[in-house]
């Protein structure tokens, strides 16, 4: 959802009922929403009203701060006085039709071109509620690496995301990538918009990726609350 700025009177408005939110979603032109709203829509009653519930501004400002928190951490964040769980995860992927209703995870792909040695890693950071993707961040680091699998050189880095909240909207600013003390390190930087009852909340999201010797890494940095997650 990255057509521009909404106020917070339309953004409740919109997540004020499922009906009113399937009706903005299906009059997008975001890819996949169609497919979102039959996952949206395959919820009971009570998962559906979490789903609006976390988009709300005021709570979801709590899930974006927790994107740094280290994985195996668990506990509860507060919704208007109702504590709902939630669980920091390596593998997003292996919660997400848990018993725990929102989860903050990462997942992993590496692909290797043999005849060119040249490889690339992605890591997408996500915001899951009710077993459903609401919101996550992706980068992906191109380089080129030895016979033993280390890197060499940097080639590229591409950013990309996923939004289905329509009091956040998403830009990117930028890429990076270069070798660092014999590692392949880039990110890709977003500017995060977040509509709030006391007007805009303008925030940079980074997402970092580094090869260090054989090993995947990455972190989130984010300057709403100036944090910087761990390498995971």
């Amino acid at each position: 959802m990255d057509d521009g700025y909404r106020d917070y009177e339309e953004v409740m408005d919109i997540l004020s009922s499922s009906e009113k939110y399937m009706e903005f979603i299906k009059n997008s032109d975001e890819p996949g929403a169609l497919e979102f709203a039959s996952e949206f829509l395959s919820l009971n009653e009570e998962d559906q009203n979490l789903f609006l519930k976390a988009m709300q501004p005021e709570n979801f400002i709590q899930l974006l701060d927790l994107m740094d928190h280290e994985p195996g951490t668990r506990g509860t964040v507060n919704f208007d006085g109702v504590e709902v769980p939630f669980a920091v995860v390596d593998d997003e992927t292996a919660m997400l039709f848990s018993t725990t209703p929102i989860v903050i995870g990462v997942t992993d792909n590496e692909s290797l071109m043999q005849a060119r040695r040249e490889l690339n890693f992605s890591r997408t950071h996500t915001i899951s509620v009710a077993g459903i993707v609401n919101t996550s961040f992706t980068g992906q680091l191109f380089f080129n690496v030895n016979s033993n699998n280390r890197p060499t050189s940097t080639t590229h880095f591409s950013s990309s995301h996923l939004n289905w909240n329509p009091g956040l909207w998403i830009n990117y600013n930028y890429v990076h990538h270069r070798m660092s003390n014999n590692m392949a390190t880039g990110y890709g930087s977003y500017r995060v918009n977040l509509t709030a009852a006391v007007g805009a909340i303008s925030k940079t999201v980074r997402v970092e990726l580094r090869r260090n010797g054989t090993v995947n890494q990455s972190r989130l940095w984010c300057s709403l609350g100036n944090w910087t997650g761990a390498w995971r």
